[in-house]
């Protein structure tokens, strides 16, 4: 991975309760897997994959809330990709996904940072990630 050791040093570790946050700024979705393989092997914390076709959405921050029993979450910024991003379709169109794969996702917002906050229990790889595509059908 291009820069991967920049990106290593950036990772920031907060402690709330049970929860640990890894933050990563200007990460793309194509270095997700070998993030995976570098917690994985540094933590012994497996995460999910995401498929290849999510390789070309690029976003400015990716932040991965990781629990004990194994759930995680993380947000990004979709403004890149739209400029207009109705958060309501976004919750009714996770819902769906929910509903359709059997999987529990948990949508909150993060007022802070103003992204869409989505948290995803385990066995997330069998939700397909071509997510914006999918959103502009909506």
């Amino acid at each position: 991975m291009e820069n991967w050791d920049k990106i290593k040093e950036s990772i920031l570790f907060e402690y709330r309760g049970d929860w640990k946050q890894i933050m990563i700024e200007n990460y793309s979705l194509h270095q997700h897997n070998e993030l995976v393989s570098f917690i994985d092997q540094t933590y012994g914390i497996k995460l999910a994959e995401i498929p290849g076709q999510a390789d070309s959405f690029q976003i400015d921050k990716i932040r991965f809330y990781i629990y004990q029993n194994k759930n995680w979450q993380f947000d990004f910024n979709p403004k890149q990709i739209s400029n207009t991003v109705d958060y309501n379709k976004v919750i009714g169109f996770m819902a769906r996904l929910s509903l359709k794969f059997h999987e529990r996702i948990f949508l909150a917002h993060e007022a802070i940072n103003d992204y869409p906050l989505i948290i995803i229990s385990e066995g997330i790889h069998s939700l397909n990630y071509d997510f914006w595509s999918k959103y502009k059908e909506l």
